[in-house]
């Protein structure tokens, strides 16, 4: 690695220690070769979460997931491969487009297995309180619908209440 591409790693390691905590680390891939190229493995990892950082969003690949797993990272990824390849990082603190979704920096992200979404500014009292409301409902909802008192008619009864 040359001058110009450790000042690129360190302009986006001081970019990670600067931000807010806990930080998600969010890379878009701009070569040809997304499905094979690797933002992250352990070293990438490791040093993410000594800056505060909890985990990384990325179109692209990541690797070594057991040992990433092992420090407590979390990956939002297109998958894993075998070998990091050669990349580079142009640009940090940027916005990105990640599979569609526009995150410019210092955006709250939700992230699982489901997908990703940025979440709309908004007190964070308030989101806290809708999350809780819409759990205490939809657990409400599994709880009868698993019980023996479960039937159709019962359901129906419930949406239209």
């Amino acid at each position: 690695m040359g001058p110009a591409e450790e000042k690129t790693f360190l302009d986006l390691f001081t970019a990670v220690d600067a931000s807010q905590k806990p930080a998600v680390v969010v890379m878009q891939e701009i070569g040809g070769h997304s499905d094979w190229a690797a933002h992250s493995g352990e070293i990438m990892a490791t040093t993410f979460r000594r800056l505060g950082a909890v985990g990384l969003v990325s179109d692209s690949g990541v690797r070594d997931l057991p040992e990433v797993r092992a420090l407590g990272f979390h990956y939002f990824a297109r998958g894993a491969v075998a070998s990091h390849a050669s990349f580079r990082i142009v640009r940090s603190n940027v916005p990105v487009q990640i599979l569609g979704l526009v995150v410019q920096p210092g955006d709250l992200l939700h992230g699982d297995e489901n997908g990703l979404v940025s979440v709309p500014e908004v007190d964070q009292d308030e989101l806290k309180a809708a999350v809780d409301a819409i759990r205490k409902r939809e657990g409400e909802l599994m709880e009868f619908i698993r019980s023996p008192e479960f039937t159709v008619e019962k359901l129906r009864a419930r949406f239209f209440e």
